[in-house]
């Protein structure tokens, strides 16, 4: 693995942490279910 390969993984990663960390956070402030899943919904994880 070249250290360009390793720098996109570790982009993606921290991306993926940036969506999970906001969902979070709405969900912290709604805690309510709908309120992460249309989170979730409007932004996929799988991108």
């Amino acid at each position: 693995m070249t250290i360009e390969e390793v720098r996109q993984v570790l982009q993606k990663v921290d991306k993926k942490l940036n969506e999970v960390k906001v969902a979070l956070k709405v969900f912290n402030k709604g805690k309510s279910k709908g309120k992460l899943l249309t989170e979730l919904r409007k932004r996929p994880l799988n991108k």
